[in-house]
């Protein structure tokens, strides 16, 4: 059975990778309201549930999705959970390079809630000016792809 999770294989089995060549697709969420009929966490199960079915055709691996974005316009609906831009912007930052320390050198951003769209623009702009990365967007709900 092929492991399409990165968080599914040991630490040796990703020593062994050929890391340069592998996409990591991370998936990005929000918890917050979206109407009375759909659960919080919708825009990371959406986002999560596409990057694993694409990771499973392609040489692609899932990063952990990250389940809380920016999303302070519907902190007034209980539950909804809110980082500030630049929190979530530095998450992305530390989240590349920590991957990227370890060899991995291609990410794509599955992104599920349209409030995360200006950290990653901000995040991957910056990875990619060092050269240290090559970073690309998906935004589910638009029919467009943004490579950096």
């Amino acid at each position: 059975m092929k492991l399409y999770q990165l968080s599914a294989y040991s630490w040796q089995e990703v020593e062994e990778m050929e890391r340069e060549n592998i996409p990591i697709i991370i998936p990005l969420g929000s918890t917050e309201q979206e109407g009375t009929h759909l659960p919080l966490g919708v825009d990371t199960y959406v986002a999560e549930g596409l990057a694993n079915e694409v990771a499973k055709d392609t040489a692609a691996l899932v990063g952990p999705a990250l389940p809380v974005g920016y999303s302070e316009w519907f902190l007034e609906f209980s539950g909804t959970i809110s980082l500030k831009l630049e929190t979530v912007t530095q998450v992305l930052r530390e989240y590349t390079s920590g991957l990227i320390h370890h060899g991995f050198k291609k990410f794509i951003f599955l992104n599920g809630h349209a409030g995360n769209s200006t950290a990653v623009d901000v995040a991957a702009r910056e990875c990619t000016m060092s050269r240290s990365a090559r970073i690309a967007m998906v935004e589910i709900w638009l029919p467009i792809f943004k490579a950096y």
